[in-house]
C-alpha cells in the first residue's frame, strides 16, 4: 500500500516508509494502510478508523476485495481470508492483479502528465475513482487493457491524448503537452476545449497550462487572433492555490511583486518566468544561449521588445528558420529599427534559403539603413519589392544612392513609378532630375514607361530643369515609335495649366521650340520625324490626335520661321504630303496636314509647288480641306 504524508496528504513513492520525509513537503510522513472495505486510508492498527473493518496484511488487500466482491460481509472477510486453503487466496489475488494492473496503466497515463501540470492531483484521484470499480466484469477489463506502447517522453503523451479510454486523461494530455510544446494549435484546443468545458477543476489547471511562459510567450502572440479572454485566465490563475509556480506566473505579467526566491528558484521554468517580470535584459542573459529553442525564442522576442537588440542577437542566429521568422515577422509589425542586429540579419541574408525570412531580414535592414549598405542589402534580397520599398522611405538615403538603388532596379526589370517611396522622393526632390533620362537610355520597353511615369511625378512635384524638355523628345519619336504614346501622355498630365491640355502642353511656336528644342530648325526636324512615322503609330487614335492638334494650332505666322530653313522645310512639306495621301490614316489627321500645307504656301518660293499638290488631293476625300487651302491661297494671290 502507498506511504501518504500526514502533513500535505500527497502520496509517497512506493519504497518510502514510515519515518521517511515527505518528498513534497519535506516533513515527516508516515504509514498508512488502504482499508479493503472503504477504500480509505488509515493509520496502521487493528480496525480502519472509518468504517470499522478489520485491518489485514497488505498482501491480502486484493483477495479481500475479491471476497467484498462476491458478497461476503465487512465482518467476515478477515477472518474468511483466514481459514482459507493459502492456494485459495492466491488465486484470488492473482485475479484482482490482473485488474489493478490494467487500473494503474491508466493511473500512470496520467502520472505521466503530471510533471507538466501544477495541480498533482490528477492520478491519486483516477486511482481513488477506479479502485472502487474493481474487480470490473471481464467485458470492461478487456475494453481497458492497453497495448504495448513503443513510445516515452513526448511521444508518449500524444500517445495518451489520442487513445487514452478516458475523456479527462486525454484533456491532461493535451495540457500538458501545450505546455512541454507550446503548439498553438494545442494551446487553442487548451482554450477552446478544457478552458471553457464547464469543470471547475479541469479550468483551473488549464488557466495555469495557458499562462505557463512556453504557452503564453513561446506562440507568438496568439492571442491576438484566438479571441482568448485572458483577464478571465489570470482571475482564475489568483484563485488558483497558493504556490510557487502560481506566484511565478503572477509575477511574469507584473501582477505579483517579484520575489527574490522564486527568482533564484532551482526551477528553471518558474526562474525564468520571475526573469520575465523584472523586464530586465540582463536578466534573460542566460535564457537566450539556453540550449532550449523555445525559450530563446522566448527571450530573443522579449529582449527585442524591450528594445535590447544587442543582447538578442545571439539567439536569433541560433533560432530555428521558423523562430527566425516569427522574430523578424514581429519587428515588421511593430515597425521596430534592428538597433543591434546588423551582424546577424546580414548573415541570415547570406545563409538562408528561406524566402520569406530573407524579406525580412532585409525589411528589417532597409528600416535602420545606413546609406552604404543599401546596394548590399538590394544584392542579398533580390531587388524584393518591399525591401525597396523600406529602403527608399528611409529619409537619410542622399541622391546619389537612390539613383543607384533605382538603377538597379531598372537593370532587373522590377523598376515601377507606384512602387511605395517613389512618390515621396519626387516629392522631396531627393532623386537627382537626369536619373529618368540617363536610366532610360539602356532601359527595356516596360521599364520606359515606368521611367516615364516618374518623371511625370517630378515634374508634377518640382519640374526639375530640363526633365520636361527629355520627355518632349521622347513624345517626337526621339527614342523611337513605342514610347511615345506615353511621353505623350506624361505630358499632358503634368502640365501645370487648366483647360484643354494638348495643345498647351506642347505647341508648334519658336518659344516652345526655344525652350525644349534648342531651336526652331531642331523642332522641325522633330516634327517631321513625327509624321513619318509608321502607319501602326499614326493610326493610334492618340497618336493621331497629338499629330493633329499640334498643326492645327501652330502659332500664327509660323510659316515666316519656316521659310527661314529651306532644308527643313522641304522634308516638313514632304512628310505632310506623305500623311495626306495615305488614305491609310484618318481623314482628321490628313485633312490638318492638307490644311498645313496650305499656311507653308503662304512662302512664295514653295507657293506654286504646294498648289500643284493641293490640286491634285482636290480629286479625292479631302476635298473639303483642299478647297480651304485652295481659297485661301487664291486670296493670298489675289492680294496686291
Amino acid at each position: 500500500m502507498r506511504l501518504f504524508c500526514e502533513s500535505c496528504q500527497q502520496s509517497q513513492p512506493p519504497q518510502a516508509r514510515r519515518g521517511d520525509h515527505c518528498v513534497l513537503c519535506g516533513l515527516i510522513a508516515r504509514r498508512e494502510q488502504r482499508c479493503y472495505w472503504c477504500l480509505n486510508h488509515t493509520p496502521e492498527g487493528k480496525f480502519c478508523r472509518k468504517c470499522g473493518a478489520a485491518t489485514i496484511a497488505d498482501h491480502l488487500f486484493g483477495a479481500a476485495r475479491m471476497l467484498k466482491d462476491a458478497g461476503v460481509d465487512r465482518f467476515t472477510i478477515a477472518r474468511q481470508l483466514g481459514e482459507m486453503d493459502p492456494e485459495q487466496v492466491d488465486t484470488f489475488s492473482s485475479i484482482y492483479a490482473q485488474h489493478a494492473a490494467v487500473m494503474y496503466c491508466h493511473v500512470d497515463q496520467v502520472a505521466a502528465a503530471q510533471p507538466y501540470l501544477v495541480l498533482r492531483h490528477w492520478a491519486r484521484e483516477l486511482e481513488e475513482e477506479l479502485l472502487a470499480q474493481l474487480p470490473w466484469p471481464d467485458k470492461r477489463l478487456e475494453e481497458l487493457r492497453l497495448p504495448a506502447i513503443p513510445f516515452d517522453g513526448l511521444d508518449h503523451l500524444r500517445w495518451i491524448r489520442e487513445h487514452a479510454a478516458f475523456h479527462q486523461t486525454r484533456l491532461l494530455a493535451t495540457l500538458a503537452l501545450a505546455v512541454a510544446t507550446g503548439d498553438p494549435k494545442l494551446v487553442k484546443t487548451a482554450y477552446r476545449e478544457i478552458y471553457t468545458s464547464g469543470d471547475d477543476r479541469l479550468r483551473q489547471e488549464a488557466a495555469l497550462a495557458l499562462t505557463h511562459w512556453r504557452t503564453y510567450h513561446g506562440t507568438d502572440n496568439l492571442w491576438d487572433h484566438l479571441d482568448i479572454r485572458y483577464r478571465d485566465v489570470w482571475e482564475d490563475v489568483k484563485r488558483a492555490p497558493t504556490s510557487k509556480a502560481q506566484r511565478a506566473r503572477l509575477m511574469m505579467v507584473g501582477l505579483e511583486p517579484i520575489a527574490p526566491e522564486v527568482l533564484e528558484d532551482r526551477d528553471p521554468d518558474l526562474a525564468f518566468m520571475a526573469a520575465i517580470g523584472t523586464k530586465m535584459p540582463e536578466r534573460l542573459a542566460n535564457a537566450a544561449a539556453s540550449s532550449d529553442g523555445t525559450k530563446r525564442f522566448v527571450a530573443a522576442k522579449l529582449l527585442l521588445e524591450w528594445g535590447a537588440g544587442d543582447r538578442a542577437s545571439q539567439a536569433l542566429l541560433q533560432a530555428s528558420p521558423d523562430h527566425q521568422y516569427k522574430l523578424l515577422r514581429e519587428l515588421a509589425r511593430e515597425r521596430k529599427p534592428a538597433h543591434g542586429l546588423k551582424r546577424a540579419l546580414f548573415e541570415i541574408l547570406e545563409t538562408t534559403t528561406h524566402d520569406e525570412l530573407r524579406r525580412l531580414a532585409g525589411e528589417a535592414l532597409a528600416r535602420d539603413c545606413q546609406p552604404r549598405d543599401a546596394a548590399e542589402i538590394y544584392r542579398l534580397t533580390g531587388g524584393n519589392r518591399t525591401v525597396v520599398q523600406n529602403l527608399l522611405q528611409q529619409g537619410n538615403l542622399p541622391p546619389e544612392t537612390l539613383r543607384d538603388l533605382c538603377q538597379a532596379q531598372v537593370d532587373a526589370g522590377a523598376f515601377s513609378a507606384d512602387q511605395w517611396g517613389m512618390k515621396e522622393i519626387a516629392i522631396d526632390g531627393r532623386m537627382p532630375p537626369d536619373f529618368v533620362p540617363k536610366a532610360f537610355v539602356n532601359a527595356a520597353a516596360p521599364m520606359r514607361l515606368q521611367l516615364l511615369r516618374f518623371a511625370e511625378q517630378q515634374m508634377v512635384a518640382c519640374n526639375p530643369r530640363g526633365l520636361r524638355t527629355f520627355v518632349v523628345g521622347v513624345a517626337f519619336g526621339g527614342f523611337g515609335p513605342e514610347p511615345m504614346q506615353d511621353a505623350w501622355a506624361v505630358l499632358q498630365r503634368s502640365h501645370p495649366q487648366t483647360g484643354p491640355q494638348i495643345e498647351k502642353a506642347v505647341n508648334f511656336t519658336t518659344a516652345f521650340a526655344q525652350e525644349h528644342f534648342g531651336s526652331f530648325e531642331n523642332m522641325l526636324r522633330a516634327v517631321t520625324r513625327l509624321l513619318n512615322m509608321p502607319d501602326e503609330v499614326l493610326s493610334h487614335y492618340a497618336m493621331r490626335d497629338h499629330a493633329a492638334n499640334l498643326l492645327r494650332y501652330a502659332e500664327d505666322g509660323i510659316s515666316q520661321h519656316i521659310a527661314a530653313h529651306p532644308k527643313e522645310a522641304l522634308l516638313l512639306e514632304k512628310a505632310l504630303i506623305r500623311v495626306a495621301e495615305n488614305d491609310r490614316l484618318c481623314r482628321s489627321l490628313r485633312g490638318d496636314a492638307v490644311l498645313f500645307l496650305g499656311t507653308m504656301a503662304e512662302n512664295e518660293k514653295s507657293r506654286e509647288r504646294i498648289h500643284a499638290v493641293l490640286s491634285r488631293l482636290d480629286k479625292t476625300d479631302l476635298h473639303a480641306s483642299t478647297n480651304l487651302a485652295l481659297e485661301r491661297l487664291d486670296r493670298l494671290t489675289a492680294t496686291p
